[in-house]
């Protein structure tokens, strides 16, 4: 991206490894945030809705952490298709290549980020996918438009900027109390304005023709005695909410409260998401 400091990039990639190295606790956070989730629908299953995949041999799967996404194209593409996995954490190498597996597909897994991205070639890859993750490198997105053929699609999904808003109000809330101000922004509130519902159509117009979004309207909900629930949600994330130094333990203790309850003692999380599905990549030719 266009003026994108190298120091910012190297402090994204420290927060990326922190936060998603811990394997274990994604897997146990995944499973939460499908559970108390409103939308019962499995966003990656609605993202290829409609979209004929059929003749997709060479597939990239960017951030691919477990390979979720890669599982979701069981008997969409080719049978032959071969997936490839793109991620920096390299412990998700035997969870991805075992969502291969189940799918019925070759896969093969590389651990590094997207930089490696033009050394795979141009015009190699039929589609190209990217769930929640593309805020972390919105400047490699040229890099994929030119690694599609020329009838290739880019499926990407991201997040509202309105996104766990409670959640980032009450993390403010705590803060204030911890420091005695209250801090404007948070890191995840920045990470997540560089890829977003509200300005990804813009971002990747300059690297497509063709784009078409489709929302995701949904909330997490968390009955009063699921609130630990919340806090591992947090203590996964919490990184990419703070840096200022404070122990999550001690963030998390001020929460509880800080959430308005609704008239059963629960509390609800905007949690809106949008998927854009990208044709006619630009070559630059």
């Amino acid at each position: 991206m266009e003026g994108y400091p190298d120091r910012k990039v190297e402090k994204d990639r420290e927060n990326i490894y922190s936060t998603f190295s811990q394997v274990d606790l994604h897997r146990r956070v995944a499973g939460i945030v499908r559970e108390h989730s409103t939308n019962r629908r499995d966003i990656r299953e609605v993202a290829l809705e409609g979209i004929d995949l059929s003749r997709c041999r060479e597939v990239l799967d960017i951030g691919c952490g477990f390979g979720f996404f890669t599982e979701a194209l069981a008997g969409r593409v080719h049978p032959e298709a071969v997936v490839t996995g793109l991620d920096m954490i390299g412990d998700y190498e035997p969870m991805f290549l075992e969502s291969c597996r189940k799918a019925g597909f070759r896969g093969r897994f590389l651990s590094s980020d997207t930089a490696v991205i033009p050394e795979l070639g141009r015009k190699v890859f039929d589609l190209a996918l990217c769930s929640y993750a593309l805020y972390f490198f919105p400047e490699a997105i040229p890099d994929v438009a030119v690694s599609l053929r020329a009838n290739g699609c880019f499926i990407a999904i991201t997040h509202s900027t309105d996104n766990m808003r409670e959640l980032v109000q009450a993390v403010k809330d705590a803060l204030e109390v911890l420091r005695g101000r209250r801090p404007e922004r948070l890191p995840i509130e920045d990470i997540t304005e560089r890829f977003s519902s509200e300005n990804g159509a813009a971002v990747l117009a300059r690297s497509f023709s063709g784009i078409r979004s489709v929302d995701y309207p949904n909330k997490f909900v968390f009955r009063p005695d699921e609130f630990y629930l919340l806090k591992d949600y947090f203590r996964f994330k919490g990184s990419l909410y703070v840096s200022g130094g404070e122990p999550l333990e001690k963030i998390m203790e001020l929460l509880p409260g800080r959430i308005s309850p609704g008239s059963d003692g629960g509390i609800s999380i905007s949690k809106d998401d949008r998927i854009f599905i990208c044709y006619e990549p630009r070559h630059g030719d």
